[in-house]
């Protein structure tokens, strides 16, 4: 079953810029995470305006220091907005199929609100705004990946050879997708809290392997912290990094399921293997990366690596979820 084989072939372009567009957004978020990791959010006090001056006439001698990372941010996030608002008139002016013109709208809905959500949280000066605005740059990931993924061969040849996985697996690989999503929101918290380096050890949690830092336990290991030189944390933020580190044991074993399954299954096609191949090699960098922040003290170029291939893992996953939700729908339909 072909979803456009009574269609015109896809309009020349538009499956190579979709794939840019979703690139693009990749960068943003890789951006985003260097301002977070050298704490360059708010360098720049005020929104739309940078100092005082148009955003885009801002002096090239004045990016200095953390205002750099902050100013080159919003001049990338204003580039995607203006190269997805081009994309959701390509494909609504050559696109036939409601559900990819829509996704197309929402996109653009998505890009939108994010920007607004950014300049709020710099006007507000508030934390939580930015863990809202990180979330709505992973769903915006999601969004444009879509896009992306609807002008691949991926989406419109179909397998024609039976059961791409076991019966319910399908639910398994959405299921493992959203959990990476909780995990993407859980780090969020955790970056804009400064929680990140609340447990300093690993695989330990203060040199044990069951947590339990008490009340007690916590105003000794803060008086220690200051004397480091370093901020106080709290029960809530270590305990947060704890549920980090169980959910990214409960995702790496939900992938590492999958690709057992895939390879288990005869019938699975060699496009879903390599799909869930290149998952499991994230989630296997996405471990070591999270494991080197700590031991590098949260050195920035690693944590915004960690940022960047969880991104990565999100998007892999989705695209995972929509092809098999697909086939198994076209399977049920023959």
């Amino acid at each position: 079953m072909h979803e456009m084989s009574n269609a015109s072939p896809f309009p020349k372009g538009l499956p190579a810029y979709s794939a840019f567009v979703a690139g693009s957004v990749v960068f943003l978020i890789a951006i985003g995470a260097l301002v977070t990791s050298h704490d360059a959010g708010m360098s720049v006090p005020d929104w739309p305006t940078s100092y005082g001056y148009n955003m885009f006439t801002f002096p090239i001698e004045k990016w200095v220091g953390p205002i750099r990372y902050e100013h080159v941010h919003r001049l990338v996030a204003s580039g995607v907005g203006l190269l997805t608002v081009i994309l959701a008139g390509w494909i609504w002016l050559k696109e036939s199929r409601p559900r990819v013109r829509q996704a197309a709208v929402f996109a653009v809905g998505l890009v939108v609100l994010q920007g607004v959500v950014g300049g709020i949280r710099v006007v507000k000066a508030q934390q939580d705004y930015g863990i809202v605005h990180g979330t709505l740059a992973q769903l915006f990931l999601v969004t444009t990946g879509f896009l992306a993924l609807v002008y691949t061969r991926n989406w419109i040849d179909v397998p024609q050879n039976g059961a791409r996985l076991p019966r319910g697996w399908e639910q398994g690989i959405a299921f493992v997708t959203v959990l990476i999503f909780c995990q993407l929101v859980l780090g969020a918290v955790m970056r804009h809290q400064h929680a990140g380096l609340s447990i300093p050890d690993f695989p330990t949690v203060y040199g044990h392997y069951l947590p339990q830092v008490t009340k007690a336990d916590l105003a000794h290991i803060n008086a220690a912290r200051v004397a480091a030189g370093g901020t106080r944390t709290s029960l809530l933020q270590i305990y947060l990094q704890v549920a980090h580190r169980a959910m990214a044991l409960v995702i790496f074993s939900g992938i590492v399921a999958c690709l057992l399954a895939v390879l288990r299954c005869r019938q699975s096609p060699p496009r879903l293997r390599l799909l869930c191949g290149v998952w499991t090699i994230l989630v296997c960098i996405q471990v070591a990366l999270g494991m080197t922040v700590i031991w590098t003290q949260k050195n920035t170029l690693v944590t915004t690596a960690h940022v960047v291939t969880g991104a990565l893992l999100l998007l892999v996953g989705s695209h995972l979820t929509a092809l098999v939700i697909r086939w198994r729908r076209a399977e049920a339909g023959r």
